[in-house]
């Protein structure tokens, strides 16, 4: 298989022109594509190499404050989950 089958993808195209109209539905063509790449047993080592490489060529796409939005927004995230099982694994359900 070809490591750069990924990145020649539809919405891979779309994300380099920034053509945003229909991007979900490339998004969904290319989940797929993975999904059938990660499903094939003899090629896990491969699957996992295209998707660095997608990877990379995503985060090429991405300017620093787009990078630090997304980074903020993970944290974001990642704080409310922290905060809501601390909810849930202390007595009562109150904070400490």
């Amino acid at each position: 298989m070809d490591l750069f089958a990924l990145t020649e993808t539809q919405f891979i195209r779309e994300l380099i022109a920034r053509q945003n109209e229909n991007l979900h539905v490339s998004y969904k063509d290319f989940v797929m594509q993975v999904y059938d790449l990660c499903r094939n047993k003899q090629e896990k080592g491969f699957a996992v190499s295209a998707l660095l490489v997608v990877e990379v060529e995503i985060s090429a796409l991405q300017t620093a404050t787009q990078r630090e939005d997304v980074n903020n927004a993970l944290v974001s995230f990642i704080n409310k989950a922290l905060w809501k099982r601390r909810v849930r694994l202390t007595p009562s359900g109150t904070r400490d």
